[in-house]
């Protein structure tokens, strides 16, 4: 008798913690099911997928609070990379000669009016610069169309005088 007692106890125990477990798992794998399905959505492009669960205050509240956080700045520098995709296809078809350098004053950007008037004229441009590849200026430093590269350094560090235009004298042609 004091088996079956201890067998139904052990029955009843076991029972208790496999409900207190299943509970557990479930509080669990439901938030984290439903955190991979706003990563996936999020992944594909969808930055209006809510992210729940980032009230709670445990690990699965820190990655939720963690993804809505990315979701907000994937969402912000999507929307930068639009606006850049509209000036940078604005900036390409403007008929004015547009060049533009980095902080080291490699030359980044040349608009397509700009890469016509380098092909269109390269012969005047190989009067003062022997090597002059209409082709290659994008990613040389803009020294090469200066005779004094320190002043131009000067001004253009000038955050007062920025954007900086000037005109520059290569054989009879002035830019």
């Amino acid at each position: 008798r004091l088996s079956r007692e201890m067998l139904l106890e052990g029955a009843i125990y076991m029972a208790g913690l496999g409900l207190v477990a299943w509970f557990l798992a479930r509080g669990l794998s439901r938030p984290l099911e439903r955190l991979v399905a706003a990563m996936r959505a999020i992944a594909s492009g969808d930055f209006g997928t809510e992210v729940g669960d980032t009230a709670r205050k445990d690990e699965v509240g820190a990655l939720t609070t963690t993804l809505s956080d990315f979701r907000t700045q994937l969402a912000e520098s999507a929307r930068m990379a639009q606006e850049n995709t509209a000036r940078s296809a604005a900036l390409n078809a403007s008929s004015s000669c547009l060049m533009m350098m980095d902080a080291e004053f490699r030359v980044t950007f040349c608009n397509s009016a700009m890469l016509r008037l380098f092909a269109d004229h390269a012969d005047s441009f190989r009067q003062s610069m022997a090597n002059f590849d209409p082709d290659a200026v994008v990613g040389q430093n803009m020294d090469l169309f200066h005779g004094d590269p320190a002043r131009i350094h000067r001004l253009l560090q000038a955050p007062d005088a920025l954007p900086f235009r000037g005109e520059m004298r290569t054989g009879s042609l002035t830019v």
